[in-house]
């Protein structure tokens, strides 16, 4: 069974391609999994991931212009030059971010750390804009290859979880009375390795991608795998731009890929009935509803939840903080590929009961956030595993529900693409709105509130 996977694949473009999915959305995951430190030790404190969750958002002006100057130039002038452009700004970013992180500037008397949201807004940008770059340049490929850089896609979320709970979860602070203003304020103990060190990981992650990409373009041995495509394959290579172009989150777009990937290799080994025993007819009320519902996910996932994330763990304190998000970060893709293993009879049978469960699991994590900083169950063993499992839920069940809502719109018969494309755009319009609503609520209103660890 081994060798009838290696047959007829070459294993050096197997691993060049996954190490250049690794650069996909690895800054933005690392930024992410560095929240739990960052909060502590920047001005913005707990509602520095509401301007981060804002910045992402906002950065998806990244891919529509490629996609301006995709209409304006050829696909063949600008691909592979805007892929180097984005590695490029994506390595300094994170060699400026390993450097200037923790810099302060003070705007009108306030203290700002614009250098970080600067470098996070570039490594947003770039990030997003791979969603339309690398999958369309991994088209060019037999797509039997597809399947790797999909691999690398999902490694981009993981690694950092993994370097960040190397890193170690710095413990609760300690009070300390200062000698000059005789104030108590917290002293955080410092992790294995620093945030800076972190971001030095993030830009090796960069690098080895960016290798991987020269060499795909230049080793003879990579060349010979391309595919010369025509009008009928290019609408393939289109399909595969719509599926992942304007999604967000990373594990859903690998699960879409990989659904694709699968319909493709069934139809090159001609095994039709496979692919129309998946396939099924969705009424226009029922692909509506999975519209809304996946509008709906990701106005939380996306936007609400995260953005509220601080103030929902905070106050269990530092470590369990530090769990909730890089487990949760772990779980999401995991959940997506148990998703593409499910069979689609059993996808409709689970999808509103896994809805409702991640749900509830929103509404506990929303009121403990509203309820912040005196949360139930706070100082408790029971309150923190109790907000780190509500937390590892949200991540699991809703990237579930993600891939199967994707999974039934790509088998929904003569209409795949242009439903997952309308999935795409429901994706982003709940993200944005969900993004935009509770950046205003946490900073323009006081819904939400923080407190010093040793107020």
């Amino acid at each position: 069974m081994f060798k009838n996977i290696l047959k007829d694949r070459v294993i050096l473009v197997d691993i060049l391609s996954v190490l250049f999915g690794i650069s996909s959305w690895v800054a933005v995951n690392g930024v992410w999994t560095q929240t739990p430190l960052l909060v502590e030790r920047l001005p913005e404190q707990w509602n520095l991931t509401s301007y981060v969750v804002m910045i992402v958002q906002l950065a998806n002006i990244g891919p529509i212009v490629y996609s301006i100057l995709k209409f304006k130039f050829s696909l063949k002038a600008i691909e592979k030059p805007c892929i180097h452009v984005t590695l490029g700004i994506g390595a300094v970013a994170c060699l400026l971010l390993s450097i200037f992180w923790d810099k302060i500037t003070v705007i009108n008397g306030t203290k700002h750390s614009v250098a970080f949201l600067i470098l996070t807004a570039l490594l947003a940008v770039v990030d997003c804009t791979t969603s339309v770059l690398y999958l369309p340049f991994m088209a060019h490929f037999k797509s039997k290859y597809l399947v790797s850089y999909l691999t690398g896609q999902a490694l981009s979320g993981l690694i950092p979880s993994f370097i960040a709970l190397a890193q170690g979860a710095s413990d609760n602070p300690e009070c300390v009375n200062s000698t000059t203003t005789h104030e108590v304020y917290p002293k955080y103990p410092e992790p294995r390795f620093s945030v800076s060190v972190f971001y030095v990981c993030l830009l090796v992650l960069v690098l080895f991608s960016w290798t991987a990409f020269v060499l795909l373009n230049r080793m003879g041995r990579c060349r010979k795998e391309l595919v010369l495509y025509s009008k009928k394959s290019s609408g393939f290579k289109a399909g595969l731009g719509r599926t992942t172009s304007t999604g967000s989150d990373v594990s859903s777009d690998s699960s879409i890929g990989s659904k694709t990937e699968s319909f493709d290799n069934h139809s090159e080994s001609n095994a039709k009935p496979n692919n129309e025993s998946n396939e099924q007819n969705i009424s226009r009320k029922t692909f509506i509803t999975l519209l809304l519902t996946q509008a709906y996910i990701c106005s939380l996932t996306n936007g609400l939840l995260p953005s509220i994330q601080s103030y929902s763990c905070m106050p269990y304190g530092n470590t369990a903080y530090f769990l909730a998000v890089n487990i949760s970060s772990i779980v999401n893709p995991i959940a997506c590929l148990i998703a593409f293993y499910v069979k689609p009879k059993w996808i409709i049978h689970t999808l509103p009961g896994v809805i409702s469960l991640g749900t509830a699991c929103a509404i506990y994590a929303m009121v403990t956030a509203v309820l912040s900083p005196t949360p139930p169950l706070q100082n408790t063993g029971a309150g923190n595993a109790l907000i780190v499992l509500t937390w590892i839920g949200i991540a699991g069940l809703f990237a579930y529900s993600r891939a199967c809502i994707a999974s039934i719109l790509r088998n929904n018969t003569g209409a795949g693409h242009n439903s997952l494309f309308f999935c795409g755009v429901f994706t982003q319009i709940g993200s944005t709105c969900g993004a935009v609503i509770m950046f205003c609520i946490i900073n323009f209103t006081s819904s939400f509130v923080s407190t010093s660890a040793c107020g």
